[in-house]
């Protein structure tokens, strides 16, 4: 069972800000691994729009899932397939 609290409020400052966090990349200098991402498993880009799942917190490119980044602004709860059982789940704010 999820125990994570979620903002109730619908201040989509906070939102946002969520989404425009990108994943934190790993910061061992003394071996190089390159974390993969998404279900096209490549490692991070900057140029391009990620969302995470509210579940299991996977980050995942909104190309390869249909979401696009004018999309993602107004989503506010995220869940991949996995976590959705199997369905991409998005639960949007509407101001």
């Amino acid at each position: 069972m999820n125990t994570k609290e979620y903002p109730k409020t619908t201040d989509t400052t906070a939102i946002t800000a969520r989404r425009v966090k990108r994943p934190d990349l790993p910061k061992s200098k003394t071996k190089k691994t390159t974390t993969l991402y998404c279900i096209c498993q490549t490692p991070y880009d900057a140029t391009r729009f990620m969302i995470a799942c509210d579940e299991c917190d996977q980050w995942f490119h909104g190309e390869c899932i249909g979401i696009s980044e004018k999309d993602g602004e107004f989503i506010d709860l995220y869940f991949c397939g996995v976590c959705g059982k199997g369905k991409f789940i998005c639960i949007y704010l509407y101001s």
